[in-house]
């Protein structure tokens, strides 16, 4: 028998239960990674963190796995606690804190940055910020940890290029020129 301090669990799923979901929300010990996601959406959806939450409830978690989400107008919703464990990447779940964006597909259903300003400059002012809680974390995203080309877009070199940046004037990349312009 599992002991939860409520209750006894005693059949197998809901040990399997128990145990899965009660580790995503115990405490982070260590914070390694910064990891950015993406929904995976075409831009003409309308996606917050209620929508995510279902669909990782419909997955079998207790809530959302993301610690952070941003709507297609730039605005920040809250997930997990930012001292919980997560649940968005596989192996680095126990030592990354995460930000998930609106989107990552085009309007034909293709993998694409297609982020609009708000999105970005929201993103650069949470990624800032969690620098300065998690100075030693590495800022990656989701497709430099698994094999996935989520968020659609290279996170390491974006936080390169602008994280000395004092404004929002951030540099983007011009179509696949490998050329970064404000």
């Amino acid at each position: 028998h599992v002991q939860t301090g409520v209750r006894n669990i005693t059949s197998y799923a809901q040990k399997k239960l128990y145990l899965m979901n009660g580790l995503m929300m115990s405490r982070r010990k260590e914070t390694n990674y910064i990891v950015i996601h993406s929904t995976h959406t075409k831009p003409n959806s309308n996606i917050s963190i209620r929508t995510v939450d279902e669909w990782h409830r419909k997955r079998g978690l207790l809530r959302v796995g993301y610690h952070l989400f941003i709507k297609r107008n730039g605005q920040i919703e809250v997930g997990r606690n930012l001292n919980d464990i997560g649940a968005h990447t596989k192996e680095h779940d126990l030592d990354s804190v995460s930000v998930c964006l609106a989107g990552g597909l085009n309007t034909r259903g293709v993998t694409a940055p297609d982020y609009t300003k708000e999105q970005l400059e929201s993103l650069f002012v949470l990624v800032k910020t969690l620098n300065q809680m998690y100075p030693d974390a590495e800022v990656v995203g989701h497709r430099d940890l698994n094999k996935t080309d989520c968020p659609s877009f290279d996170v390491r070199e974006w936080w390169i290029v602008n994280k000395d940046n004092t404004d929002l004037q951030l540099k983007h990349k011009v179509g696949g020129s490998g050329v970064w312009i404000n």
